[in-house]
């Protein structure tokens, strides 16, 4: 019995995507939600060096995005093979500054608005572990 409708919705910066990310994937993600007939939402960084963030030991690290796309030959491959329908897999990628132009007054809000007791407004179920940081990562 199938189930469903299901979204896998994957952000970041695509480092080591083909050698590492991809097959804890399609083990772990694509293989295991079969049966759930996930679409497949992919927005990544489009940078070719690591410039911003992260850790310091990888500053100027090379970075391949255009890897990430193997991601939808993979998936098709997998449901062909389990006798499914086709998914829906959508790419989209910008570059740090592309991002924060698009995103900034929305950033702006997530990190000033509050509730009326004065909590930050965009903190998922208030839990501890969660930070604006972690909403900004939804976007």
């Amino acid at each position: 019995r199938l189930l469903g409708p299901c979204a896998i919705c994957l952000y970041g910066l695509p480092r080591s995507f083909e050698a590492s990310v991809l097959p804890s994937l399609i083990r772990n993600v694509i293989r295991t939600n079969l049966n759930y007939q996930c679409d497949y939402y992919v927005h990544f960084d489009n940078l070719e060096v690591e410039k911003h963030g992260g850790r310091d030991d990888r500053m100027g690290e090379k970075i391949d995005p255009k890897e990430i796309l193997l991601l939808g030959d993979i998936v098709r491959n997998e449901y062909r093979k389990g006798g499914l329908p086709e998914p829906t897999i959508s790419f989209c990628n910008t570059t740090p500054a592309q991002f924060y132009a698009k995103y900034n007054q929305l950033l702006h809000r997530i990190h000033t608005e509050k509730d009326k007791h004065g909590e930050l407004k965009f903190l998922p179920y208030r839990h501890l572990s969660y930070t604006n940081g972690t909403v900004e990562n939804v976007i």
